[in-house]
């Protein structure tokens, strides 16, 4: 089969319904705006600003929540801001398997039991 110049292809029934039932468990937060949906498993931050932060963990954390992971510049004041409540809603990320962080660590990290995958990012 060569597909170099299709444009579109056909997919299962079955795998199209996977396919739209894993995407439904990502989320890509890039604008302090976006609400994060409480199914939500993984989360992407894409920039750190406090703002957009604040927004993705804690206006309303998602209990499910397996990855958490920043993309972008890190932000002093914004992890500064984000670190103290990140220990104080450790409880409702339980269930959290993989971090990744631009900067700083949380003192409330050993409490993740489930924690495989641990990512920090320290800039020079």
């Amino acid at each position: 089969m060569e597909f170099e110049d299709k444009e579109t292809c056909q997919m299962h029934d079955l795998m199209h319904d996977l396919a739209q039932m894993v995407g439904d468990e990502c989320q890509l937060v890039d604008s302090p705006s976006e609400y994060v949906n409480e199914n939500i498993r993984h989360v992407r931050i894409v920039n750190n600003s406090q703002a957009v932060l604040r927004s993705a963990l804690l206006s309303n954390t998602p209990s499910h929540l397996r990855s958490y992971v920043e993309f972008g510049d890190y932000v002093p004041r914004a992890w500064d801001f984000l670190k103290s409540d990140f220990d104080g809603n450790i409880s409702s990320l339980r269930r959290l398997r993989v971090l990744f962080l631009n900067e700083g660590l949380p003192e409330s990290v050993g409490e993740l039991i489930h924690l495989r995958y641990l990512k920090v990012c320290v800039a020079a």
